[in-house]
């Protein structure tokens, strides 16, 4: 026993003295200033295209292999010479010794056409190569290119761009030229009056300011007002879209311009839409959007406040800490912060260097998002999209940071590589970011809510099937709110989680019931519990979802409010400050509109904001017309020009790297594209085609196929492929249609087995069509774009009996009836008619 006391003592005196030792020999590793690295400059090459004689379509390197599928910023025409001329814009460090091309048609794995170029040309510093095509291309169809451009070291960098072959005249030289044309005389103050023809100037036009000029603005707004602005980038339009008859084109350029407070830099994007007849070219529609680099040394110090300068979003993101000592604010992709204490400016992350290199660094497929920021003045931050520049140049993903604001320096926190385009990719994790006291980040990405542990490296899913109509961010609550199914008629479970301690708590319908959320109100959730016997379509295709009830929740589940009142039901709540103010109906008992609406009414909750003293104002002078300024508290007095600063980026040891399971991408979403960017995603395709045909644009799915198009269709088709059958024993009209539509896409289908299967169209098409598309709502006009791409329509008419739509020219439509046989109508008269049957449409995408 006593030996084994003196070895247990000894052994603790040997433990107690090596601790001793380690201590004074082995320093903390700790990251300081002089640990950290300025962000690389940009490096890769540059190219744009010829066709026809025009150059046009600046694309930029990705450094990782994305499916061509997936990115369609541009879009190639191809004349019947099917011939590209290729201009390589080299940056020093990279040098470009090979290019490699390939074909496929966009979501599909087959390569038509592979080759590679050796022999590039060099003329006044770039580089030119000629590309020939010999692809059985289908015209007006839409193929992807990938080129890969070989660096000297080996690396491999990839370009996209899509390609549109036509073997008449699609008219590109005429419309250029127009819109050439009418950029130049709009940059000129004598010329400007020559465009008068082409504006729609509105009678109560505003002209107070120059950040969005449209069809509909003035001459005096079209010209630029007093402003002589000096194009200081090269233009070449970007084609967004083509067909024969109509071109989408943007002019995406920078500008410079002297005013009151010195020159200034803007970034313009001029979008066109033009239509070309026989007899002369129409402009469709005209958007000219102008926004200023943010610059610090225009700081008005006898004001006390930030110039903005021309902007169009009136709300720039801006944060402050408790005491509005400290605030963050976004502005044209650059991250700042300033203390008033200090009278310090740091410009926390920002693509832009001294280098001005507008095209690369100012390129603007990224956005930035402010988490949260601390007393201190910490922010947490995330920027995801392409990365212009740096360690990530020419990736896509989410980089988390943390910027710490006594040292001016940021740490890369976790990096989530995602290939896909900037553009479906912030759609599609435009919920929410949160980083918790913990360490554990919250992101949103496809529909899912993750959970990272950044210590511990520890990924969970909390929610999926997540959307904006079952999801809810508590702001300011640190807390989140969604159902437990995407569909409203099985959502029976609300659950709220607190970020911050991680408690979980849920809210259950009664037996029988549903529950909808309305959204966020005062840091609370508020939401509605539905009979699901209540929810239905009416015969436009409008769904109902009427609560009976609303209650609004704080994180911990205690109700706050409750609303109800007799024989009135919910439907919408437009929630703005702490009020919400509700769309209210009644039952009609009409089967074409089962509900009717009714005068709306308001809760108000008992949630506070807090206003830290910082405000967005607006000032307006002869020359620059309406500008933002950022305004600081009253009772602070800036006595001198801010102290300006920018950050470093600190060296990590280890990857932060966060990869998430492969097949997260859902390919059930559509997005609408109008004014040469994304506008919006649903889920519902016909939603998609109505607001893109509003918007004159079109509409894409999430493997980037074209699935409608505004313009696009011919003027007259027949579907030669129809394999028309009649009703007999055994084969509904129902059953007939549904083989009429599979036979014409290609796939075996039997009569008699569809018709005995008791599902609905859609759901049966599932079981055989990649992707079957549901296009009630739409109306006959829109849904005819798929026959004209040789797709069988089915409708439904008046009477409620199943047709399958053939042909149509420019007034007529032809459509057969599995009972009747073949039926031309009128356009006008076929509309009405399938009008009144609540405009039933079902189709397909290749």
């Amino acid at each position: 026993m006593q030996k084994r006391m003196y070895k247990l003592l000894i052994l603790l005196t040997v433990f107690i003295g090596a601790l001793i030792f380690m201590s004074g020999h082995i320093k903390e590793e700790e990251i300081t200033l002089e640990k950290t690295v300025e962000m690389k400059e940009s490096s890769f090459p540059l190219i744009h295209l010829k066709s026809g004689g025009y150059e046009m379509n600046r694309l930029h390197g990705y450094s990782s292999n994305i499916s061509a599928g997936e990115l369609r910023e541009v879009i190639t025409p191809l004349d019947a010479k099917k011939t590209i001329e290729l201009y390589l814009e080299e940056k020093k460090g990279i040098e470009i010794k090979k290019l490699q091309f390939e074909i496929r048609k966009p979501g599909a794995s087959e390569v038509l056409e592979t080759g590679s170029i050796s022999a590039l040309e060099e003329k006044e510093g770039i580089k030119t190569a000629k590309l020939k095509l010999s692809a059985n291309l289908d015209t007006s169809k839409e193929y992807a290119l990938k080129l890969t451009a070989v660096a000297n070291d080996g690396d491999k960098i990839y370009y996209y761009t899509r390609i549109k072959y036509y073997e008449t005249d699609f008219y590109l030289k005429e419309k250029l030229n127009f819109i050439n044309k009418f950029h130049a005389a709009s940059m000129e103050k004598e010329k400007v009056k020559t465009l008068a023809a082409y504006m729609e100037p509105l009678t109560k036009t505003n002209n107070e300011s120059l950040a969005k000029v449209t069809i509909n603005s003035s001459l005096e707004n079209l010209g630029w007002g007093k402003l002589e602005p000096e194009v200081i980038t090269k233009i070449i339009p970007a084609i967004k879209e083509i067909n024969v008859e109509t071109t989408a084109v943007l002019l995406d350029y920078f500008i410079t311009a002297e005013t009151d407070a010195g020159k200034c830099v803007y970034r313009v994007k001029e979008f066109y839409r033009v239509r070309y007849t026989s007899n002369r070219i129409y402009l469709l529609n005209y958007e000219r959007t102008m926004e200023e680099l943010f610059d610090i040394e225009k700081t008005s110090v006898s004001k006390s406040d930030f110039k903005i300068g021309i902007a169009n979003e009136e709300n720039v993101e801006l944060v402050t800490n408790a005491d509005g000592s400290k605030i963050a604010f976004i502005r044209e992709g650059a991250l700042w912060y300033y203390s008033l204490a200090e009278n310090k400016a740091v410009c926390v992350f920002s693509f832009l260097s001294d280098k001005e290199d507008y095209l690369r660094n100012a390129y603007d497929q990224h956005s930035i998002r402010i988490v949260n920021m601390d007393d201190s003045g910490n922010i947490d931050f995330t920027v995801y999209g392409y990365m212009n520049r740096g360690d990530y140049e020419g990736k896509t993903g989410l980089l988390l940071y943390r910027f710490y604001a006594d040292s001016n320096r940021i740490e890369e926190r976790v990096y989530i590589p995602l290939e896909t385009s900037y553009e479906i990719l912030k759609e599609d994790i435009s919920g929410f970011n949160y980083v918790s006291g913990k360490g554990t980040f919250y992101f949103t990405v496809n529909n899912k809510v993750y959970s990272y542990n950044i210590a511990a490296r520890r990924l969970n899913t909390v929610a999926s099937g997540v959307s904006e109509e079952n999801f809810a961010v508590l702001e300011g609550a640190g807390a989140i709110a969604w159902l437990d199914s995407p569909e409203v008629e099985q959502s029976t479970t609300l659950s709220i989680l607190d970020l911050e301690s991680e408690d979980k708590m849920s809210i259950v319908a009664p037996r029988g019931e549903c529950l909808r959320i309305f959204g966020s109100i005062g840091g609370s959730v508020i939401f509605g519990y539905v009979h699901p016997e209540d929810i239905c379509y009416a015969e436009n295709g409008e769904k109902y979802i009427p609560a009976y009830e609303l209650e609004i929740a704080d994180k911990a589940g205690t109700i706050l409010k409750n609303y109800k009142k007799k024989n009135s039901y919910i439907t919408k709540a437009t929630i703005q400050d702490n009020v919400a103010k509700l769309t209210r109906v009644k039952k009609s008992g009409d089967r074409k509109y089962p509900y009717t609406e009714i005068s709306s009414d308001s809760i108000l909750s008992q949630g506070t904001t807090v206003n830290a003293g910082v405000s967005l104002v607006t000032r307006v002078t002869e020359q620059t017309k309406k500008e933002y300024y950022l305004s600081l508290p009253d009772n602070f007095s800036m006595e001198e020009m801010p102290k300006i600063t920018r950050t470093a980026n600190a060296i990590l040891s280890e990857d932060t790297t966060l990869r998430l399971p492969e097949g997260e991408w859902s390919t059930k979403k559509y997005y609408t594209y109008a004014l040469g960017k994304l506008q919006a995603s649903y889920e519902n395709p016909a939603e998609a085609i109505v607001a893109a045909d509003e918007q004159m644009g079109v509409v894409l799915n999430r493997n980037s196929l074209l699935v409608w198009e505004r313009g696009g269709r011919f003027n007259h088709k027949m579907l030669g492929q129809i394999k028309q059958t009649r009703t007999k024993e055994g084969i509904t009209a129902k059953g007939a249609c549904l083989y009429m539509l599979l036979t014409n896409a290609g796939i075996p289908a039997d009569a008699k087995q569809l018709s005995g299967d008791s599902r609905s169209m859609p759901e049966i098409l599932s079981d055989s069509l990649l992707e079957p598309v549901n296009l009630t709502g739409c109306t006959l006009e829109e849904v005819l774009y798929f026959v004209s791409g040789g797709k069988a329509v089915i409708a439904v008419k008046g009477n409620g009996s199943p047709v399958v739509l053939t042909a149509y020219d420019e007034g007529s439509v032809t459509w057969f009836d599995p009972k009747e046989g073949s039926i031309k109508q009128s356009m006008k008269t076929a509309a009405s008619q399938f009008e009144a049957a609540g405009n039933i449409f079902i189709s397909y995408i290749n």
